[in-house]
This record gives C-alpha cells, structure tokens and sequence, in this order.
C-alpha cells in the first residue's frame, strides 16, 4: 500500500526487513545478516503530522497496549 510521510496527519508504517533489504540496501551477506538481526522481522515507521500531540499520544498508547 503506497503511501506519503509528507501527509498532514500521522502515520504508523510497518516495514519488513525482507522489503528494506530487497528495496534499500546494497549489501553483501554479512552486512545483511548484521542488520536483520539488529531489526529483526522489521521495523515501524512513524510520521508525526500536524495534529494534536495529546490526540497522537492517546492513539499510540491504544494501538501499544494490545
């Protein structure tokens, strides 16, 4: 699903390791193996836009507590 980190509002992205390494890097097996086991399974992505700090607090700590 495509989406913009420029947006306005905020966003909460997950990113395999499989895509960052397929789509990103560059690297040999060794620097691979390093990084997949630094990020394990992979990462989120966290856009933070314009609203209101106590409105994106209350959402992450919903979406954090399950």
């Amino acid at each position: 699903m495509p989406f913009s980190l420029g947006h306005h509002r905020s966003l909460v992205c997950w990113i395999s390791t499989d895509d960052i390494e397929r789509t990103t890097f560059r690297h040999d097996e060794e620097q691979l193996r390093r990084y997949r086991s630094y990020a394990g399974d992979g990462v989120f992505r966290l856009s933070v836009g314009i609203e209101a700090a106590r409105d994106i607090c209350r959402d992450l700590d919903r979406v954090l507590a399950r």
